[in-house]
């Protein structure tokens, strides 16, 4: 087998690069695309598009996590260099993919017929362009669950280069191919037909380099039975708690069409839309990291291991609060300029939707450094247990309280899970160090209440004024790089290194 090409730094930097030219690619998907949408789209329409992207999320539900396990496993056996291994989780991972995406084809299909009853659309909704969108992106769906599999045995190998390469380029073409069809009056298909076009051509390109570095390694394919049903045992968990995960995190749209309306359902989405563009962005460093994590935990390299770790979720968690508090300050502002203010939700579902951000999104970081340090039962298992406690507060609190109670509901669910469980699990593995972990906390928690007030008192004082808005902003930022200069001294010395532009490591 032939020695790794890439380093784990080069691995963790294309992979972070890439990441962020995704984010910006999903900048102008999700964000500044959506008032081309509005313009050519009637708004229950397009609230209707929305809440089948919920149904066309549950397909997701027969993916157990291929990708996610290649990643883990490919990564941890490429480190020890054993090619009986690498060859079968490669076949293994490809012969599940190919399954799952055929039964999702199927329930796809069989949904397209109980789509009104679903959603519950009007009569006065173009039902057939809706229709012929939904079914285009059903096929899209199919074949972006099979390049999942690809796509984590490339970054398995550490080729993170050239999967960040396709996945970009392919995007790109994808929203070309939208816009065109947009101006040319196809509607709703023209958003299917971009899709259905960046998947194929990702899925195309992640094959052939594949077959590549499978030749170059020396790897070859091969199918061993045994090998194959313990690959699968894998799954069992992981595809229970995608199944409740996937419903759990994308049903609320639907609830929100049945309780409330369509209207409600653009709102709350357009609302929350640029949230999920920020933690797509936020997160990237942590997903940069996974390959690396795994690859070192191969290695059994456990100091370095957790100097990574723990100094990469410190960074994370005070750029977080300060991302937490701009939502609060600055979304009301955002929205305005974007879409215009009668699509904002107001500022109480703001602060609670920003909360919501914080917890969720410290909490998935946590959980994928525990999953690529092995404990995949464990965290399917939980994530069952979780996601079960979540549909059960959705469904309850959206009937009984409406829009406010599936805002809410998120918060709490994510308060009384997740938030103390990975975390306590993370340090069982990795022995976190108790005096350094308490004084982290009160450091975090001086931090939160600080720029929390701030952003609160930001938020009274906005009066849809753009110039007034910049300065705020820029006041924002600076006393938020103050407070947590103030409050912690490790990342004081980070700050004044990258402002200096001096090299640092993370270990």
């Amino acid at each position: 087998m032939a020695e790794p090409q890439i380093s784990r730094k080069k691995t963790t930097l294309w992979n972070l690069f890439y990441l962020y030219v995704n984010n910006i690619i999903s900048i102008v998907r999700g964000i500044l695309i959506i008032p081309l949408y509005l313009a050519f789209i009637d708004t229950e329409l397009y609230g209707a598009w929305l809440a089948t992207g919920n149904i066309l999320m549950w397909l997701t539900l027969f993916d157990p996590g291929v990708g996610d396990v290649a990643i883990q496993k490919l990564s941890f056996s490429f480190a020890k260099k054993n090619i009986f291994e690498l060859r079968n989780q490669v076949s293994s991972s490809i012969i599940i993919s190919l399954i799952i995406s055929l039964i999702a084809c199927v329930a796809g299909w069989i949904l397209s017929f109980y789509l009104d009853a679903i959603v519950g659309i009007s009569d006065n909704i173009d039902k057939a362009n809706l229709l012929i969108a939904f079914n285009i992106s059903i096929l899209s769906t199919v074949v972006t669950l099979f390049s999942f599999s690809l796509s984590g045995c490339l970054i398995g190998f550490q080729r993170t280069k050239e999967v960040g390469v396709i996945r970009n380029v392919t995007a790109v073409i994808g929203i070309f191919v939208n816009v065109y069809f947009l101006f040319n009056d196809y509607r709703l298909i023209s958003i299917a037909l971009g899709g259905f076009v960046a998947s194929l051509l990702a899925v195309i390109f992640y094959a052939y380099i594949l077959l590549k570095v499978i030749k170059k390694e020396n790897i070859g394919f091969g199918f061993d039975l045994k090998f194959f049903k313990e690959y699968n045992k894998i799954f069992t968990f992981t595809f229970i708690g995608k199944l409740f995960g996937t419903f759990a995190q994308n049903i609320d749209l639907i609830l929100v069409s049945r309780f409330i309306g369509l209207h409600e359902v653009t709102i709350l989405e357009l609302t929350r839309r640029p949230i999920r563009i920020i933690r797509g962005i936020i997160n990237s460093p942590s997903i940069a990291l996974l390959p690396t994590i795994s690859n070192l935990y191969g290695e059994g390299d456990t100091i370095k291991l957790t100097t990574i770790i723990t100094k990469t979720l410190k960074l994370f968690l005070f750029g977080l609060i300060i991302i937490c508090g701009g939502i609060i300050a600055f979304n009301e502002q955002l929205i305005n300029l974007w879409v215009g203010n009668k699509f904002f939700i107001g500022g109480l579902l703001n602060t609670v939707i920003a909360l919501t951000f914080l917890t969720t999104a410290f909490s998935y970081v946590v959980a994928n450094m525990t999953f690529s340090l092995g404990k995949i039962k464990t965290n399917s298992i939980f994530e069952i247990i979780k996601n079960v406690f979540s549909l059960i507060l959705l469904v309850l609190l959206g009937k009984c309280f409406g829009l406010w109670g599936i805002v809410f509901a998120s918060l709490i669910a994510s308060v009384f899970s997740e938030l103390w469980f990975y975390p306590l699990l993370l340090d069982r593995i990795i022995m976190l160090n108790r005096l350094k972990t308490i004084q982290g906390i009160k450091e975090l928690f001086i931090t939160f209440i600080f720029i929390i007030l701030v952003a609160l008192l930001i938020s009274n004082f906005l009066a849809y004024n753009t110039f007034i808005t910049i300065i705020l902003f820029f006041f924002y930022i600076l006393f938020s790089l103050i407070i947590v200069s103030l409050t912690s001294n490790e990342t004081k010395l980070i700050l004044v290194k990258l402002f200096k532009y001096r090299k640092f490591e993370l270990y």
